[in-house]
């Protein structure tokens, strides 16, 4: 399977915490109708509001903090969807209540080839989001090995989700292996507390760089990274 990725980095400085801000100013500014955008079904009721029906599709498009940058990374037809809204709207949002105008510091539109690989390869997934109220009560009730083994289970779960999104999964089984003890960051969405990870693993997929993996990949959670080594502080 081929996926055609988008990657729009503005020069527009971003932290993490505001993501969810940057994210409702791009769906405003797109207009509530290009729902790739945002995943919801019902645009009258608002992207944020329990009213409007959410669609359980993966995230064609996601939004993200970038080299501490407002970016966001789409998905053939999220991609198109983007492109298109792009090519016809100023590029001025109002973001917390200010206009404010966007200029691209970095673009790249790429093809990649989601395959297995002989060797396996190694990944860096950053404030992954794994775990719900139950499973968080379970998994803390392990010790270290099974804590980690838990993960496994829960991230080869994620990437075959993922991979299914694009009948990409392939005829052998998918694995993974976390390679380096777990980390935890406490973090907040939708005004709730949650435990998210940074984890290095491996897995025989190749994957493209900044695709979201887990849940609340569209508000910047479980960011794949290559070459992890080198994009710790990215």
């Amino acid at each position: 399977m081929t996926l055609r990725h988008l990657q729009i980095m503005f020069d527009f400085p971003l932290h993490a915490d505001r993501i969810a801000s940057f994210r409702s100013a791009m769906i405003e500014w797109a207009g509530r109708e290009h729902d790739l955008l945002h995943n919801h079904l019902n645009p009258e009721a608002g992207a944020d509001s329990q009213k409007s029906g959410f669609s359980y599709r993966y995230p064609l498009v996601q939004y993200r903090s970038y080299k501490n940058n407002a970016t966001l990374f789409a998905l053939n037809e999220g991609a198109d969807a983007l492109g298109d809204v792009l090519a016809i709207n100023s590029w001025q949002i109002l973001f917390n209540g200010r206009p404010t105008q966007l200029r691209i510091a970095d673009l790249k539109m790429r093809e990649h080839h989601l395959v297995a690989t002989e060797q396996p390869q190694t990944y860096y997934l950053a404030n992954w989001m794994a775990l719900n109220q139950q499973n968080y009560r379970e998994w803390n009730s392990l010790n270290p090995a099974e804590q980690t083994s838990k993960l496994e289970q829960i991230l080869t779960n994620n990437l075959v989700s993922v991979l299914r999104s694009f009948n990409a999964v392939p005829t052998e089984r998918i694995y993974t292996r976390i390679v380096e003890a777990p980390k935890q960051r406490l973090s907040s969405y939708h005004g709730i507390r949650t435990t998210t990870f940074d984890v290095v693993f491996q897995t025989q997929m190749q994957l493209p760089n900044l695709l979201g993996i887990g849940k609340a990949v569209s508000h910047g959670y479980g960011v794949l990274r290559h070459h992890y080594t080198n994009k710790r502080s990215s």
